[in-house]
């Protein structure tokens, strides 16, 4: 079984090669139940991006009130896809499984294009196909040690722990909705409304409106937008649009 959080399908592609290799399913957490039940040397993986150094709070929720358990000799494994470094996600998923009574035996992490576009710039096709070969060239390592359902942390750049109260207080800053705004380009076509993970984008007058203070700031809604009206701050509408191109959300 392989759980997964994906905006733009990063995480997504990830988890359904791990599935594809191991001949496993994927189940997004977003279609999920909250209540799981591995079956006897039945594996576990969590496939996440990372915002912020944590966990996006939608994985951090349905780890935190999911019922999670095992029948034998289960191993769990998390992978973070990330941009620079996984952070503290490893240390968060194996302190919130530890409170179900599993032990997290393995972590991972695996670059991928950034898509937190207030800072990166995702426009350069060069650059963006060189990180995704990088990628491909990651995967095969990955797919042995967990065939070989080795243990340890073989996360890359993983931040000590003390380090996820500031990321904590930086996240809760950036997942502000009020530095969302919609261009006059917009088609009022409600596919961020639809797609929205947490609910927050309701349709108004045929324009979307952010109705939560803060949101999963995901960008799910700016990166999947046809006409690229949406945008959050001042730098997303010259650092482009990303969507993995080997799957779909």
């Amino acid at each position: 079984m392989i759980l997964y959080f994906s905006a733009t399908g990063n995480s997504k592609y990830v988890a359904e090669r791990l599935a594809a290799h191991l001949g496993e399913e994927t189940f997004s957490i977003e279609n999920c139940t909250s209540e799981l039940q591995l079956s006897s040397d039945e594996s576990l993986g969590i496939v996440s991006p990372t915002y912020c150094a944590l966990l996006p709070t939608i994985m951090r929720d349905f780890l935190e009130n999911s019922t999670i358990k095992a029948d034998g000799d289960n191993c769990t494994y998390f992978v973070a896809t990330c941009g620079a470094s996984p952070g503290c996600t490893g240390g968060q998923v194996s302190a919130m499984l530890k409170k179900k009574g599993l032990s997290l035996d393995a972590r991972y992490s695996i670059k991928m294009p950034d898509t937190w576009t207030p800072n990166f710039d995702v426009s350069d096709k060069v650059k963006i196909e060189a990180k995704k070969q990088e990628v491909e060239k990651t995967l095969p390592v990955l797919f042995s040690h967990i065939d070989l359902r080795k243990k340890g942390n073989f996360m890359k750049l993983s931040s000590p722990k003390f380090l996820s109260r500031i990321a904590g207080a930086l996240y809760d800053k950036i997942r502000r909705t009020d530095k969302f705004h919609v261009e006059e380009g917009c088609i009022g076509c409600g596919l961020c409304a639809k797609a929205c993970p947490d609910g927050t984008i309701e349709m108004e007058k045929g324009r979307p409106v952010w109705k939560k203070e803060r949101c999963v700031i995901c960008l799910r809604c700016l990166h999947h937008c046809p006409t690229f009206s949406i945008q959050y701050g001042e730098k997303t509408k010259s650092h482009g649009q990303y969507v993995n191109p080997h799957t779909k959300v």
